[in-house]
């Protein structure tokens, strides 16, 4: 499960990941010619930083997931020929929305000309220019782990002990369930998360549940504060197929995610999410091993608003938990719907699958008969990449519209990513089964309930 996001990582330490960077820079070398590029003036570094403080940075910073460094003109000059091949292909930065199918204000593609400068600099020879010797990125780094973003949080839950993450390997989802404390209900204006180990952590949802996890069978197996692995799919014969969403959002609610080169969840004024007494937060964690064995512990920062809002925010989660993919099926297609029973304004979507997505597209299904609107498509999904696609303007959604996603997996041999093509793939939570899920990010008003929102 799971706003802007983390690409494959390999040790960063290993003679396997330098063998591989060298052979990655003289491919681009020998194709680098065909690269189209329209007429410029060459451009040297002072121009050059601008584009990677805003794109690049916040992620290829020491100490973060990226596999290298782009803070300095000797760090970046290396590589300047790689970010030009990835930016012209438009692989970097990471952002797998069909341009023409709506419009996210957190859209991170490079406008066209800031794709040209970085092409033509690296055609030039990537050259300093006139700036100081020192000539830097200018970006805040990642705060210490003893710093928040947003000034002191009103509420801190962390991690009870340290995660060790191995050197190598494949981890499963950790989950951790840890009690709030809160005698009374409290707003969320702000989150932000703060993992203990950037540089493994590929990243962490937090959840919220009511005292006991009561709905959930699975998190509410979950001992307090302890580090737990949720079993793989209990699902073993083939479910009758539905297109009915399963809905989770009351008794438990998605409340964000840490990605790398993310930013905290501040909610626009008048908005804040609700987290009621007693509430358990849970937070599922996914790890990429790095080349160096490392201990994590993570954690969470709250910052509550003074007054009930305008408008509550809640993140609904559809699933289909009835999928069955059949093994080495190279392109299984299934179509999920539901139907609102309440007003509400749509803001943000994120669709979830694991290994084996493919592609992801949601329509709105109006009450009215007219016809359907696209709301996303994305055709090369990437688990990668948990990408949550803000709406730029609120969409209005009324009581009997239908929220319809179409989704896609490759259960095939030819699928890299696949970790068993001979097998039958049901629901479930860890990355070895699959899920066909949206996550729904709503405005409603603040007394209605997530359980009255869908039919």
């Amino acid at each position: 499960m799971h706003q802007a996001p983390v690409s494959r990582t390999f040790p960063r330490s290993s003679e396997k990941t330098r063998r591989i960077r060298t052979l990655a820079v003289a491919i681009v070398g020998s194709l680098y010619a065909a690269l189209p590029v329209a007429a410029l003036e060459t451009p040297d570094y002072g121009d050059i930083a601008p584009i990677l403080a805003r794109h690049c940075a916040s992620c290829h910073q020491p100490g973060d997931i990226a596999p290298m460094t782009l803070g300095s003109y000797e760090e970046v000059r290396p590589w300047a020929r790689a970010i030009a091949r990835k930016v012209a292909a438009r692989e970097m930065p990471p952002w797998f929305a069909d341009p023409e199918v709506g419009s996210f204000r957190n859209d991170a593609r490079l406008e066209p000309s800031e794709i040209d400068r970085l092409v033509e600099w690296a055609r030039a020879g990537a050259p300093r220019g006139e700036g100081p010797d020192s000539a830097s990125v200018t970006v805040p780094p990642a705060p210490p782990d003893d710093r928040w973003r947003l000034g002191t949080p009103d509420l801190v839950v962390e991690m009870p002990e340290a995660f060790p993450v191995p050197a190598e390997g494949v981890v499963d989802y950790v989950y951790v369930r840890l009690p709030s404390g809160l005698a009374e209900p409290r707003w969320i204006r702000a989150i932000e998360v703060q993992p203990g180990a950037r540089e493994v952590v590929h990243h962490i949802d937090v959840l919220a549940c009511s005292a006991g996890c009561p709905e959930d069978e699975d998190f509410a197996a979950l001992e307090p504060g302890e580090l737990s692995f949720l079993p793989g799919s209990p699902i073993t014969e083939r479910p009758r197929p539905r297109t009915d969403a399963g809905i989770d959002g009351d008794d438990i609610e998605f409340l964000t995610s840490f990605l790398p080169g993310g930013v905290p969840q501040e909610l626009p004024d008048g908005h804040a999410r609700l987290l009621p007494a007693g509430a358990d937060l849970v937070l599922n964690l996914h790890y990429t091993p790095s080349g160096t064995a490392v201990h994590d512990r993570s954690r969470v920062g709250l910052w509550f608003a003074d007054a009930a809002p305008r408008q509550r925010v809640v993140s609904m989660f559809l699933d289909n938990f009835s999928i069955w993919i059949p093994a080495g099926e190279a392109s299984h297609r299934v179509t999920t719907r539901a139907t609102l029973a309440q007003e509400a304004r749509l803001l943000a979507l994120t669709p979830h699958m694991h290994s084996r997505g493919r592609s992801a597209e949601v329509y709105l299904e109006p009450a009215e008969a007219s016809a359907p609107r696209a709301l996303l498509k994305v055709p090369r999904y990437d688990f990668n990449w948990q990408i949550t696609y803000e709406l730029a303007e609120p969409l209005a959604l009324q009581a009997g519209d239908t929220i319809r996603y179409e989704l896609s997996w490759d259960n095939s041999e030819q699928n890299p990513h696949n970790p068993d093509p001979s097998r039958d793939v049901p629901w479930g939570r860890q990355t070895s089964d699959e899920m066909a899920s949206v996550f729904v990010t709503l405005a409603v008003p603040p007394e209605v309930e997530p359980s009255e929102l869908f039919e």
